[in-house]
C-alpha cells in the first residue's frame, strides 16, 4: 500500500440478534438501529456495514515529534464523508492499519517513542473505539492480515534484515506473539513485506515482498526485487512453508536505481497484490518511481495464476498501450469478483473482466478525481459493491491538508457522489507507511451480491439459522447448518445459477465458519 496522509478499511458488519457469552465481554450498536447483545462466534459471516470507513489522521512524517496519530471512525459514505469519532492511542505514529472481518476490532502498527507495537483496538461497533492490549513487536511494522476468523493475524515487517512475518494469536481480548517466520528470500540483505492477504478459506497466505540484494543504498523505499510469496500453514499452531516464490519483472530495468528527489526517497515501487475471488489467481500494479514530481510512465498491472498449488505464473500483463497510468501502488478487488480499482497520479483506474477465468476480456477505465490526488492513495468498495472511498493527499505535494471523496461505483466510470472532506488531517505525506488493507465483506453480503429471490432467502436463512444456533452454544447445529448452505451452492453451481468463482468464494466462507465452531457443545445463556 503506498505512504499516504490518511488511509481507510471498510469496515463493521450489520448484525442480527445474538446471545451474550461472558468470555467475549463485547457489547455492540450496528448501524441502522440493528443492535445486537454479543459479537457472537460467527459474526464474522454477517453483512458488513457500508455506511463507515476507519481512517487515520497522520500527523507525522518518517520521525514522529511528541504526539500520536489518531483513529478515525468517518461516517455518510453515500452521502456527506464527515468526521464520527477520533481515538487517539499512546505512542508514536501508525505504520499500518487493519480492520477484523467481523468490524468490531483493529489493529495498529504503532512506531515510535513507545517502541514497536502492535495496538489492539476494540469497541469499533459501538462507535467507543478503546486499546485492548498493545503487543511489543521487535521490528517497524508495514503490513497486517487477520485471519478469516478474526482470531489470529499476521505481521509483515519494514526494512529488516531478512523478511519476516509474525503471527499473533488470541484475537481480540488475549493477543500473543506465537512466533516468528522468516520467509528465507533475502538473507543478507533488506526487506518490507509490504502486503499480505488470507484465502477465504485460510489456506494460503499472499505476501508482497521487496527486497534489497545486498542492502539498501541509504534513505531509499520499497524493493530493486519484487517478488510475490504464497505460504501455507500460516496458523498459530502450524509451522509456515512458503509454496510459491515468483520473482516479477522489473518493469523498466533501464531507471536508475533508487534515486532521490529533493530529499525524497524515490524507487522502484512494490505495490501490493490482491487475491481475486476465484482463489487461484492475484492481481498485482507494479510501478517505476511514484514520487511527485518525478514520473515513469512503465507502471504495470500483473494478472497471476497459481495460487493454490504455489506454481506461480503471469498470465497477463497489461500496461500504458492497454490504458495503464503511472505510478499505481494500491489495489483493492471489488465484491462483485469482476473488478479492481487503482489510483494514479489524479486518477482511479478500474481493471474489469477479472471474473473471466481467461482474462480474455480485461478493460481498464480512468476516471479524473479532479485535482484531489497528488500521488497513489487509498482506495476501496463498500461490502455492497455500490460506493467507493478514497483518501488523497493534497496538491502542491505534499502539503496538507488530507482530502477523502466518495464516488458511485455503479459502472467502471465512477462518478463523486459528496463534497470533499478536507481536514483536520493535519502533517506530510512525504515517506509515510501504508496505513491500511482492504477486508473482505462477510458471507452475507456475498450471498446477497451472487444470488436473489428465493434462492437468495433462503440461503440467508441458513445463515441466520447457524449464526443463532452458535451464538446458543449448539455447535453441532450450526456446522449441520452451514454444511447443507454448501450443499445448496453446490446444486446451484450444476444448476448454472452460480459461477464457478461465486461458488468457491460461497463454499469457502461457509467452511471457515465451521472450522471455527468449537467442537464440544456450548451450553448456552439465553433460555433457549
Amino acid at each position: 500500500m503506498h505512504k499516504g496522509l490518511l488511509s481507510l478499511a471498510l469496515l463493521a458488519p450489520i448484525g442480527l440478534l445474538g446471545c451474550s457469552h461472558p468470555q467475549q465481554n463485547k457489547i455492540g450498536r450496528e448501524v441502522q438501529a440493528v443492535h445486537s447483545s454479543s459479537a457472537g462466534i460467527l459474526d464474522f459471516l454477517k453483512k458488513h456495514d457500508s455506511d463507515h470507513v476507519y481512517a487515520v489522521d497522520a500527523q507525522f512524517t518518517q520521525s514522529p515529534p511528541p504526539g500520536n496519530d489518531s483513529f478515525i471512525t468517518l461516517s455518510g459514505i453515500k452521502s456527506t464523508l464527515a468526521v464520527a469519532n477520533v481515538f487517539q492511542p499512546a505512542g508514536g505514529f501508525v505504520g499500518a492499519l487493519e480492520v477484523s472481518p467481523d468490524g468490531d476490532t483493529a489493529v495498529m502498527a504503532g512506531r515510535g517513542p513507545s517502541g514497536n507495537r502492535a495496538i489492539i483496538i476494540g469497541g469499533l461497533k459501538s462507535g467507543n473505539p478503546h486499546e485492548i492490549a498493545a503487543v511489543p513487536l521487535p521490528h517497524p511494522t508495514l503490513s497486517f492480515a487477520f485471519s478469516p476468523d478474526g482470531t489470529y493475524l499476521s505481521v509483515g515487517y519494514d526494512f529488516v534484515p531478512d523478511a519476516k512475518i509474525t503471527v499473533i494469536s488470541g484475537l481480540p481480548n488475549n493477543p500473543t506473539v506465537a512466533y516468528t517466520f522468516n520467509l528465507g528470500v533475502s538473507a543478507a540483505s533488506a526487506a518490507v513485506v509490504e502486503s499480505q492477504q488470507f484465502s477465504h478459506d485460510g489456506k494460503q497466505l499472499l505476501a508482497t515482498v521487496g527486497t534489497y540484494p545486498g542492502g539498501p543504498p541509504p534513505g531509499v523505499i520499497f524493493g530493486q526485487e519484487r517478488r510475490l510469496l504464497v505460504l501455507e500453514n500460516v496458523h498459530p499452531d502450524s509451522t509456515p512453508v512458503v509454496t510459491g516464490n515468483l520473482l516479477l519483472p522489473d518493469t523498466n530495468p533501464a531507471l536508475p536505481p533508487l534515486p532521490q528527489f529533493a530529499g525524497q526517497p524515490t524507487g522502484k515501487a512494490l505495490g501490493e497484490a490482491a487475491l481475486l475471488c476465484d482463489g487461484d489467481s492475484a492481481i498485482m500494479p507494479v510501478s517505476g518511481v511514484f514520487t511527485p514530481p518525478v514520473s515513469s510512465p512503465d507502471a504495470r498491472i500483473f494478472l497471476i495464476k497459481g495460487i493454490k498449488s504455489g506454481n506461480l505464473q503471469i498470465v497477463k500483463t497489461l500496461g500504458p498501450a492497454d490504458g495503464v497510468p503511472p505510478e499505481l501502488v494500491q489495489v483493492a478487488v471489488a465484491p462483485d469478483c469482476d473488478r479492481a480499482v487503482m489510483n494514479s497520479t489524479g486518477v482511479f483506474a478500474v481493471v474489469s473482466g477479472l471474473s473471466d477465468p481467461t482474462f480474455s476480456n480485461v478493460t481498464v477505465t480512468v476516471t479524473p478525481a479532479s485535482n484531489y490526488a497528488s500521488g497513489p492513495s487509498e482506495a476501496d468498495v463498500t461490502p455492497d459493491n455500490t460506493t467507493l472511498v478514497a483518501v488523497h493527499p493534497r496538491k502542491p505535494f505534499p502539503t496538507p491538508p488530507a482530502a477523502a471523496t466518495n464516488w458511485s461505483f455503479a459502472s467502471n466510470t465512477l462518478t463523486p457522489i459528496g463534497p470533499v472532506l478536507q481536514g483536520p488531517f493535519r502533517g506530510s505525506v512525504a515517506t509515510k507507511d501504508h496505513l491500511v488493507d482492504a477486508f473482505d465483506a462477510g458471507l452475507s453480503d456475498y450471498t446477497a451480491l451472487f444470488t436473489s429471490g428465493s434462492t437468495q432467502n433462503l440461503l440467508q436463512l441458513k445463515i441466520n439459522l447457524a449464526i443463532k444456533h452458535a451464538d446458543h452454544g449448539r455447535y453441532r447445529a450450526a456446522s449441520a447448518v452451514l454444511k447443507s448452505y454448501q450443499r445448496r451452492v453446490k446444486r446451484l453451481k450444476q444448476h448454472g445459477a452460480l459461477s464457478a468463482t461465486q461458488a468457491t468464494v460461497l463454499d469457502s466462507l461457509a467452511q471457515v465458519g465451521r472450522d471455527r465452531l468449537p467442537k464440544k457443545q456450548g451450553h448456552g445463556n439465553c433460555g433457549h
